[in-house]
């Protein structure tokens, strides 16, 4: 099977013909210079992956020869979502990234009282749109076959007040708090996260009244893009396919 991995927008069946455009057709077809001939593995978000073979090219368009689907095993059995708190930068654009590496399902980025970073509904819109970009890239390169949903941001009490299923922890500084830990019958899981500034006392007292649990990672205090990824690597290791 090949080891460049493409995700196709549309729906894919095995022996059908899969046709890809715009930037993904510009990657395979410039980029790579792949002909006629040569094999890609086509994956569309529903779990399987496609080893497909490349039948025409053109400046505008890729066929490919689907072939049977595979599931390579590469999705997570823990149900994982991570709320971050919005950060300035590039900082969030990294988190995305890695938490779609990590196994995460769904993140859902969030505005908090010491956040920095405002976005209007039009910039929320297009910004979503680009960190679900960076999904996808994420999934191409790591091997997964199911895309995380990026969510539209929020505010935290906005959140809270859905009252989502699955345990709830929110991680802070070093302090009196329990560690990251999961009881043996948590399949779900719903990672809070702050942003540089980390949660008021406001916050942390909402948290605590929609039932989330404080925990900590140790006596270091970790940056805002650092704390989801050592979080989800422990919360994978203790439940999920890292073990």
């Amino acid at each position: 099977m090949s080891s460049i991995r493409i995700f196709s927008p549309t729906p894919l069946q095995s022996g059908s013909t899969a046709a890809l455009t715009g930037s993904a057709a510009r990657h395979l077809a410039k980029a790579l210079r792949m002909q006629v001939g040569d094999a890609v593995t086509l994956f569309d978000g529903s779990g399987f992956e496609y080893p497909s073979i490349i039948s025409a090219v053109s400046k505008s368009e890729v066929l490919l020869n689907a072939g049977p689907r595979h599931d390579p095993g590469t999705e997570s059995p823990l149900n994982l979502e991570l709320w971050q708190g919005i950060s300035k930068g590039t900082r969030m654009d990294t988190v995305i990234q890695k938490a779609t590496e990590l196994g995460v399902q769904r993140i859902k980025p969030i505005f908090t009282a010491h956040g920095v970073v405002k976005l209007d509904a039009v910039r929320r819109g297009t910004r979503t749109e680009r960190w679900q970009e960076i999904a996808v890239s994420a999934c191409e390169q790591s091997g997964r076959v199911v895309i995380p949903e990026i969510l539209l941001p929020e505010k935290l009490e906005q959140a809270l007040r859905k009252r989502p299923s699955g345990v709830k922890v929110m991680m802070l500084v070093p302090g009196h708090h329990q560690a990251l830990a999961l009881s043996a019958d948590e399949s779900a899981a719903i990672l809070i996260i702050g942003p540089e500034g980390g949660f008021s006392s406001a916050e942390e007292e909402l948290a605590t009244a929609h039932g989330v649990i404080k925990v900590s990672m140790g006596a270091r205090v970790l940056r805002t893009e650092t704390a989801p990824l050592a979080a989800l690597s422990i919360l994978q290791f203790q439940k999920g396919d890292m073990g």
